[in-house]
């Protein structure tokens, strides 16, 4: 059994031409997270249920604790790179 984190082995399946697996993980987690914070805007606190804050909650841990989080914004900063570097080229 594979003891590596669970969003570390979804980083390698995605970067081992497994992208469909990994690219569903990633949209799902995407959802879950818009989810969360649209939630979040939208609905005051004092009208959640506990079922609904705790959800809530469970799932914003998963995503942080499962490096998701992370995983997307390094994903977003090497995008925002290799836009730059793109444009350098051009001038």
């Amino acid at each position: 059994m594979n003891k590596k984190p669970f969003w570390d082995r979804m980083v390698e399946a995605y970067y081992e031409n497994e992208r469909t697996s990994a690219e569903e993980l990633d949209k799902v987690c995407l959802l879950m997270a818009r989810i969360c914070v649209h939630s979040d805007e939208d609905m005051p606190s004092e009208y959640r249920t506990r079922h609904f804050r705790d959800s809530l909650n469970e799932a914003v841990d998963y995503l942080e604790k499962s490096g998701w989080y992370d995983f997307q914004r390094n994903k977003l900063n090497k995008n925002k790179q290799e836009s730059k570097n793109d444009n350098t080229k051009t001038d």
